[in-house]
């Protein structure tokens, strides 16, 4: 077989039924010897009628365990026998082959059958319930926790791209709009004029119903809503114990004493003598 590569790819609109003769790509001797190599792509969860005609292609076919593909017998066309689920596996490889004569063998070509994804999973929260503690004094736009999901959809189309936002805030004072939310990352942290008016001794708990949606800022998509508490304190430093040292220690330095916590990760320590 001589060298070179030639890469060929399709896609097929789900919502419409195909035709399948005329729906026919290059040949498989047209692409002999100079390719070893073809691309295909599969929608998942084609709703028309099957078997979904793929590519012209000789009898011969490897690779084929599940029986998913086949060739038809009288026009050499590849066929997808049953709808396709990406989650499951994203990838099918074959290889074809043909015997113009009895002497004459062709090296296989191989076949990536890409199976396309469509939006058909919902975003999936990580938790039932989002709880935070945030203190009187943080400053607008420090994140004090996060509302995270996942989604099992191709994470490199939009299908999987999840973004955030909150819905509603309870109570709405001393304003509706006390929290923000990082519309990518799902942070949640005081707006500007949250930082100023949060009071304890006003309101000590929160609850917030963030969306989660995907396809991302597309008005259509899956959404899944997150319930927030957040409960608001005065201080949320946590004191240590005290410490007791022994003179004289024959120990490996520095040694750890103590720890000193806050209840937020955003802090930074330093000690002051």
């Amino acid at each position: 077989m001589l060298p070179g590569k030639e890469i060929f790819s399709f896609a097929f609109d789900k919502t419409k039924r195909l035709n399948p003769l005329p729906q026919v790509f290059p040949v498989l001797s047209a692409i002999y010897p100079t390719s070893s190599q073809e691309h295909i792509e599969v929608p998942e969860n084609y709703g028309g009628s099957f078997p979904l005609y793929l590519k012209k292609v000789d009898i011969q076919l490897a690779g084929n365990e599940e029986g998913l593909f086949g060739i038809d017998p009288e026009s050499g066309i590849l066929y997808v026998s049953r709808p396709l689920d990406r989650e499951k596996q994203a990838f099918y490889t074959l290889q074809v082959w043909h015997t113009p004569t009895a002497q004459l063998v062709f090296n296989p070509v191989t076949i990536t059958i890409a199976v396309k994804d469509e939006n058909d999973n919902m975003p999936v929260l990580t938790e039932d319930m989002f709880s935070g503690i945030l203190s009187k004094g943080t400053k607008q736009g420090t994140s004090f926790m996060r509302v995270s999901a996942i989604d099992l959809d191709d994470p490199s189309t939009s299908n999987a791209d999840l973004r955030y936002k909150i819905l509603t805030q309870t109570p709405s004072q001393p304003l509706e709009n006390m929290f923000q939310v990082d519309s990518r990352t799902g942070a949640i942290s005081l707006s500007a004029e949250g930082s100023s008016l949060l009071d304890s001794s006003q309101v000590s708990n929160y609850k917030l119903v963030v969306q989660v949606k995907d396809l991302g800022n597309q008005s259509l998509g899956y959404r899944a809503l997150a319930n927030v508490e957040i409960a608001v304190v005065e201080n949320t430093w946590i004191t240590p114990n005290p410490v007791l040292l022994h003179e004289h220690l024959n120990v490996t330095y520095p040694k750890k004493i103590s720890k000193v916590s806050q209840g937020s990760r955003f802090f930074k320590f330093m000690l002051l003598n």
